[in-house]
């Protein structure tokens, strides 16, 4: 084989691979990563704050993600003291965002409310009474 043919054999198998891998195995691949990252994230938590490691308790089915599994810190706005998170390289965060999209930004649930900040990537929560009017 002449060094043209060898390059163009190359560039075909690089090019097939590149295709095969991002048809089929790149979504994937990136939800084990962001599954295990998930896990490291939650594991180092617990080592950091001197807890023993236990389950948190599984996300109900119909939200699909557990908001233990994700980092919070305390902040304060105009309306009073709040929790964020923009703990975007999180996949229980992706999964929040993605839901709280499906609800126009906003939600209720297990005794928060959950809103969407104007850039779409910051996500706050406040404790809630069932109670209160939210618009």
């Amino acid at each position: 084989m002449s060094e043209d043919e060898i390059r163009r054999v190359r560039r075909i198998v690089r090019d097939e691979l590149y295709e095969l891998l991002d048809v089929k195995f790149i979504d994937l691949l990136l939800q084990l990563v962001n599954g295990f990252e998930s896990s490291i994230i939650s594991f180092k938590q617990a080592i950091s704050q001197g807890k023993s490691i236990k389950s948190k308790p599984e996300p109900k089915k119909e939200w699909g993600w557990n908001p233990g599994n994700i980092q919070w810190e305390e902040s304060e706005g105009s309306k009073g003291k709040y929790e964020r998170s923009e703990d975007i390289n999180n996949l229980q965060f992706k999964l929040m965002l993605k839901n709280l999209q499906e609800h126009k930004g906003k939600l209720f649930r297990d005794g928060f409310f959950y809103w969407v900040f104007r850039n779409g990537a910051t996500v706050g929560r406040k404790k809630q009474s069932q109670g209160s009017s939210h618009g």
